[in-house]
């Protein structure tokens, strides 16, 4: 496989930066101990870092930068798939079969709050459930796993609108034709009355 997520180090600048000149300035003055301090045992990643620079890619580190300027150099980038490997922080995506009964459990949720006979729970169905499923795509995301964000948010989306449409063609259908028979010998004031427990 040819592709590695990197692990970014948050700030600007992620990694301290140096200008070529000031640390030429420093070789020729002999100043050892600038040169020791700053640079002894480290692994140091040499290129161009200015915003005319064409090495820059999208990161998401764009909300860091200026707003005319919101690429990563190809230099960080490389100090922070470094900083990735030696620190072993490895993604990895959550396996198919874990990731199908996740989104089986979605839709078994959606199916029990939508063919409820208490319907207050419609309005904020979809929202909190793609709060909680963001919140699991968070937590894995902590803890070097990814779980996608839009195929759940889509299953949720998906499925409640096959069970409204399916409760309002085929459940919801029933029940008025129940109430157009009744329609047909009681009056209206005996139609408004509900029955015990709520339900015609």
């Amino acid at each position: 496989d040819d592709v590695i997520y990197i692990d970014y180090i948050q700030g600007n600048p992620g990694f301290p930066k140096y200008s070529f000149s000031d640390i030429y300035r420093k070789i020729a003055g002999q100043d050892t101990a600038f040169l020791t301090a700053r640079f002894q045992g480290k692994i140091v990643c040499i290129g161009a870092t200015d915003s005319l620079n064409q090495d820059r890619h999208p990161s998401p580190l764009y909300a860091l930068y200026e707003r005319e300027n919101k690429r990563t150099n190809g230099t960080e980038i490389v100090a922070n798939i470094i900083h990735t490997l030696l620190g072993r922080h490895f993604f990895s995506e959550i396996r198919m079969f874990f990731r199908f009964g996740i989104y089986l459990a979605l839709t078994l949720a959606v199916g029990f709050f939508t063919f409820r006979e208490d319907q207050r729970y419609l309005f904020i169905l979809s929202p909190g459930l793609i709060l909680v499923y963001g919140g699991i795509c968070l937590i894995s995301f902590l803890n070097y796993l990814i779980l996608p964000l839009v195929p759940g948010i889509v299953v949720i989306l998906f499925c409640q609108a096959v069970s409204l449409f399916y409760r309002y063609a085929v459940i919801d259908k029933e029940k008025r034709r129940i109430r157009a028979v009744f329609q047909r010998f009681l009056s209206p004031k005996v139609l408004g009355l509900r029955s015990i427990g709520g339900r015609w």
